[in-house]
């Protein structure tokens, strides 16, 4: 089974959190990575949030430190603040943020809400890339 980037029960609240679900191509799935001014981020396409802009992966209201929450935010349509927390580079088959962290289970091994953490570029927490679609 595949396993993909998931906001649980299709919610488009802002602040959602993320979590790691089995692959079922329903819309609250449906993440692609698009460019913005400074970099990659990750939207939403074709889902409106209450304000009417697209969701995007982010780690808003988090400071960028380690155990923030990966939630859902309306997409900053520029991207340039100079710590935009929704611009993600992928490194080494990670989501890297620009605070140099990665996207990662909670718990180190899936299931559950994702967090930002250390990157790890080896082992049973390393953070698939493939999680998004291109």
């Amino acid at each position: 089974t595949s396993i993909c980037l998931d906001v649980p029960n299709g919610s488009l609240d802002e602040g959602a959190t993320i979590q790691l679900f089995s692959c079922q191509n329903s819309p609250n799935q449906q993440m692609r990575v698009s460019w913005g001014q400074r970099g990659q981020f990750v939207a939403m396409p074709g889902t409106n949030g209450a304000r009417g802009y697209p969701m995007c992966l982010d780690y808003y209201p988090g400071s960028g430190a380690p155990g923030d929450p990966i939630t859902i935010w309306p997409c900053h349509p520029l991207h340039t603040a100079v710590r935009d927390s929704q611009v993600w580079w992928p490194v080494q088959n990670q989501l890297r943020s620009n605070t140099g962290r990665c996207i990662a289970p909670q718990n180190g091994t899936g299931g559950g809400p994702l967090v930002l953490a250390d990157c790890y570029y080896g082992g049973p927490n390393k953070t698939p890339y493939d999680w998004v679609q291109r």
